[in-house]
């Protein structure tokens, strides 16, 4: 999906288990993302430059996200995770962006 202009709003069907690096990047109209129970990696950059992204929701089995996976956007976002902190397995500049993120949502769906 990288660079796609068009994309408002994803659907990711269960089962997935990476987001591979750069999988949205630059998707500058994308608003909502609802990520599965299951993913458990979000890799580099995988939704940088996704200036328009307003709400993602990181469900507790994700186990690594990684370098700059939010970066480059506007702080209107806000992540919503399950966990209630983040892991030390998450990379340091995962958040470049410093979007707010909000901690222990349970099955929080995006509307």
């Amino acid at each position: 999906f990288m660079g796609c202009k068009n994309l408002k709003e994803v659907k990711l069907e269960e089962g997935l288990i990476k987001i591979d690096t750069a999988a949205f990047m630059d998707c500058v109209n994308l608003i909502k993302i609802n990520i599965p129970d299951g993913v458990k990696i979000i890799a580099n950059t995988a939704f940088a430059c996704c200036t328009n992204l307003t709400e993602i929701n990181i469900p507790l089995s994700v186990e690594t996200i990684g370098e700059y996976a939010f970066t480059q956007i506007k702080p209107k976002l806000t992540i919503y995770i399950e966990a209630e902190e983040i892991p030390n397995t998450w990379d340091k500049l995962w958040n470049k962006s410093n979007c707010v993120y909000e901690l222990g949502y349970k099955n929080k769906i995006i509307q």
